[in-house]
């Protein structure tokens, strides 16, 4: 049985030649509004395809800029489609936060599949909205995908003990007095806590998205062996002997 890669998601993207440099060009784009934004989802989405394809080496590069900005345009627009009920659910009184966690439980199963699915086809298909197939993935991989969130968690809070303690103390600096005594000193603070976040949120997405398509890749594989299987014959009755 094959089983998802976390061990090599996490060492990924730092493992890759010319790693730096797509970092660079990553954070570049943050500072784009928009184009740059959805440039980086479709760069991620190609990451995810790459692990969909067992394409466990090297980072995709940046080539056919415009299918990045166009296929991160499809992902933005149908994962605001999903979110919507979740928006709605949050004006419902009393068991509005109850439907809007289920929701936010229920989207984060399935959005490796969304992920995928854009990632495979490159456009907005009737697939990403088969429901029917949405189940069926979210069934057949619900331990991997559990095991998938528990990563993500995991990575949330070594992120949080990493960065926080950065914010409190420019925080904490800024309260107590001041002059350049205290600012100077805070404002460093705030700066390695922003680096760090950039790294952490860079290779974390790195992570989530190459477990994305190592989860979808896994259940294709497993659906194409399964129907290249000869089918089983019954066995037919035999008419006893008069």
């Amino acid at each position: 049985m094959e089983k998802l890669r976390i061990k090599d998601s996490m060492l990924y993207f730092f493992r890759s030649d010319g790693w730096f440099v797509k970092f660079l060009a990553i954070v570049g784009l943050i500072f784009v509004p928009i184009i740059g934004w959805v440039a980086i989802m479709g760069y991620f989405l190609r990451i995810a395809k790459r692990w969909l394809d067992e394409e466990y080496e090297g980072l995709p590069d940046f080539s056919e800029f415009g299918s990045l900005i166009a296929s991160g345009f499809f992902l933005l627009i149908v994962m605001i489609l999903y979110s919507l009920p979740q928006f709605l659910f949050a004006f419902i009184p009393c068991l509005g936060n109850l439907l809007y966690t289920a929701y936010g439980i229920v989207l984060a199963l399935i959005m490796p599949y969304i992920i995928c699915t854009i990632a495979t086809e490159g456009t907005i298909s009737g697939n990403v909205f088969a429901f029917g197939e949405i189940v069926k993935f979210v069934q057949e991989n619900i331990i991997n995908l559990l095991i998938f969130y528990l990563v993500e968690l995991g990575i949330g809070i070594v992120s949080a003990i990493l960065f926080v303690p950065f914010i409190a103390g420019g925080a904490i600096l800024i309260s107590i007095g001041e002059g350049a005594k205290y600012i100077v000193p805070a404002l460093i603070s705030f700066a390695i806590a922003a680096i760090i976040f950039l790294i952490v949120g860079i290779w974390s997405s790195s992570v989530s998205y190459a477990l994305s398509g190592n989860v979808f890749g896994i259940w294709q594989r497993k659906k194409s062996f399964v129907s290249k299987q000869p089918p089983i014959e019954e066995p037919t009755a035999t008419n006893p002997i008069q």
